[in-house]
C-alpha cells in the first residue's frame, strides 16, 4: 500500500499528474497523505487530487507554498466515522418515517452529538434536491476571535468527500476566522450531516457571540435575505437548550422557549436560557420575512432522558423541528397578519419563577463588597434564574446611597448598594415586590429612593 505521495510541482504539474490514467492506475492503492511542494496558491488541484486519487478516510491533503508553513486548505468536520452518520440516519428513517417536506427552508438543531438521530431525522424533512446552499448559525460558545459575528471560507473535510464553502460572499461584511470556526463545534459538529443528506449543496458558517447585540444580529438576517434566494437556501439554527440544571428546571425553561418558538416573539428571546440568543434574532427575522410563522416541533428531550439518568445536574435540553408558512385556514377569518399575530401572542403560555426574599444588606452586604456578586449567585443560579418569563423576588429592605447601620444579629434596617439593580436585572429579576415590613427601613426617602433605582434598571 502506498500510504504518503509528496509531489513537487507547479500547478500546472499538479494538474498534468493527476490527470495522467497511467500515474493514477500505478497509485490506486488507498494514499494516506498527499503533499503538495508548491510556490503558487493553490485550490483547485486539491479537486483534481481528491477526484483521481483513492483517499483514506483519515487522509490529510496538505499544501507548502513560498509564503506559507505547511497548512490544511480545509476545515475538518467533528467526527470522521460514515458509520456515525449513517446509523444516525438509519436510526432516524425507521424510527420516524418522516416525509419529507418541498418547502422547510429554516430548521432547528442540536450539535450535543449525544442525540445524532435527532438531527438526521429533523434533516430528513426537508427535500434535498431544492437546496443549493446551506447556512448555519451557531454560537460562539468560547467567544473566540476578534469580532462579534465570525465566518469561514473554507471547504470541509468529511468522511463522505468535501463538503464546498460558499464563495462570493463578501457584501455580508464578515471577518473571516477559519481557526475559531474549527474550534466550534456549533459548526465542526454539523457538517458531516450536511454533506451526507445535502451532497450536491454549499455551505457558510456563521457563529455570534452572547454579546453580539439586537442591530447587529438583524442587520446579518437582511443581509443574508438581500443575498439569498429562499428557493434553494436551508438556514440552520444550530442550537441547544437549557444546560447545566437539573431536568425539571430544564423542563420549566423549555415552556418559555417553545412558546417563543411557536409566536416568534422577539421580546421573550432575550430571557431564555439557551446558547445562542443573538443566533435566534437572526433566524427569527429571517423566519418572519420568509413568511414561515409556524414552528412545528420534531424531538423534545434531554440527555437526562436519553442517558436515563433522572437526578443528572448538567443536563441538556434538546428541541429541534422546523419552519413553515402557516396554513390559509388558520388566518382565514383574520383581516390582518398582525390581527392574526395578536390572536397567537394571546394565547401563548407564560412561566412564572417565584424567588423568596432578597435582602442584600448586613452580613450579606459585606460578602458582596469583598468578593462581588458572583460569589453569592453563580452562574449557574444565573441560568436558573433566567429561563423564566417572570422571575419574581421579596426585596427585603431598602435600595439608597445612604450608609448602612453596622451589622450586627439584630440590625434589621435593611439597605442595600444601588449598583446591585443592573446585576438583579442581568440575573433575570424582573419584578421586586416592596409589600413588606421592611420597605419603610429608611423611611419615605428611602422607599422613593427605592423604586426610582430599580425602576431605573428595567
Amino acid at each position: 500500500m502506498l500510504k504518503n505521495i509528496i509531489f513537487i510541482s507547479s500547478i500546472a504539474g499538479i494538474f498534468l499528474f493527476s490527470g495522467c490514467s497511467q500515474v493514477t492506475n500505478l497509485f490506486s492503492s488507498s494514499v494516506e497523505n498527499f503533499i503538495v511542494i508548491t510556490p503558487e496558491p493553490v485550490i483547485d488541484p486539491l479537486v483534481e487530487i481528491e477526484k483521481n486519487f483513492i483517499l483514506r478516510e483519515n487522509s490529510e491533503i496538505l499544501i507548502f507554498n513560498g509564503d506559507d508553513e505547511i497548512s490544511k486548505n480545509y476545515l475538518i468536520a467533528k467526527i470522521l466515522d460514515k458509520q456515525f452518520y449513517e446509523k444516525a440516519f438509519s436510526v432516524a428513517e425507521k424510527k420516524w418515517e418522516r416525509k419529507t417536506e418541498k418547502n422547510i427552508r429554516i430548521v432547528v438543531v442540536n450539535h450535543h452529538l449525544l442525540a445524532p438521530h435527532f438531527i438526521a431525522d429533523t434533516l430528513s424533512v426537508v427535500e434535498k434536491n431544492t437546496i443549493k446552499n446551506i447556512i448555519i448559525l451557531s454560537p460562539n460558545h468560547f467567544s473566540s476571535g476578534s469580532e462579534n459575528i465570525l465566518k469561514s471560507d473554507r471547504r470541509w473535510k468529511t468522511p463522505f468527500r468535501f463538503l464546498e464553502g460558499i464563495e462570493n460572499f463578501e457584501f455580508l461584511d464578515i471577518k473571516t476566522d477559519n481557526e475559531t470556526i474549527q474550534n466550534e463545534h456549533g459548526i465542526s459538529g454539523l457538517v458531516g450531516f450536511l454533506k451526507y443528506r445535502f451532497p450536491d449543496a454549499k455551505v457558510l458558517p456563521i457563529i455570534q457571540k452572547d454579546k453580539t447585540s439586537i442591530d447587529e444580529s438583524l442587520e446579518l438576517a437582511k443581509n443574508i435575505i438581500e443575498n439569498f434566494d429562499k428557493k434553494d437556501t436551508l438556514i440552520i439554527l444550530s442550537l441547544d437548550f437549557s444546560h447545566d440544571l437539573y431536568p425539571e428546571i430544564s423542563g420549566f425553561h423549555d415552556v418559555t422557549a417553545l412558546e417563543t418558538f411557536k409566536t416568534l416573539d422577539v421580546l421573550t428571546i432575550e430571557r431564555l436560557e439557551v446558547d445562542s440568543i443573538s443566533s435566534i434574532r437572526t433566524v427569527f427575522e429571517i423566519a418572519k420575512k420568509w413568511g414561515m410563522n409556524d414552528f412545528h416541533i420534531t424531538h423534545h428531550s434531554s440527555s437526562s432522558e436519553l442517558l436515563n439518568k433522572p437526578n443528572q445536574q448538567d443536563n441538556t435540553s434538546y428541541i429541534t423541528g422546523y419552519f413553515s408558512s402557516p396554513e390559509k385556514k388558520e388566518c382565514a377569518t383574520i383581516e390582518t397578519e398582525e390581527s392574526c399575530a395578536k390572536i397567537s401572542h394571546s394565547e401563548k403560555k407564560a412561566t412564572v419563577l417565584f424567588l423568596g426574599d432578597l435582602m442584600l444588606d448586613r452580613y450579606i452586604r459585606k460578602a458582596l463588597d469583598n468578593n462581588g456578586w458572583e460569589f453569592l449567585l453563580d452562574w449557574r443560579m444565573k441560568r436558573f434564574m433566567n429561563g423564566s418569563d417572570i422571575t419574581v423576588v421579596n426585596f427585603e429592605g431598602a435600595m439608597t446611597q445612604k450608609d448602612p447601620y453596622p451589622p450586627h444579629d439584630m440590625m434589621l434596617s435593611f439597605t442595600s448598594s444601588p449598583q446591585w439593580a443592573e446585576k438583579m436585572k442581568e440575573y433575570g429579576i424582573n419584578i421586586a415586590s416592596l409589600a413588606n415590613n421592611h420597605s419603610l427601613n429608611f423611611g419615605k426617602e428611602g422607599l422613593k429612593d427605592t423604586r426610582k433605582f430599580l425602576g431605573n434598571s428595567d
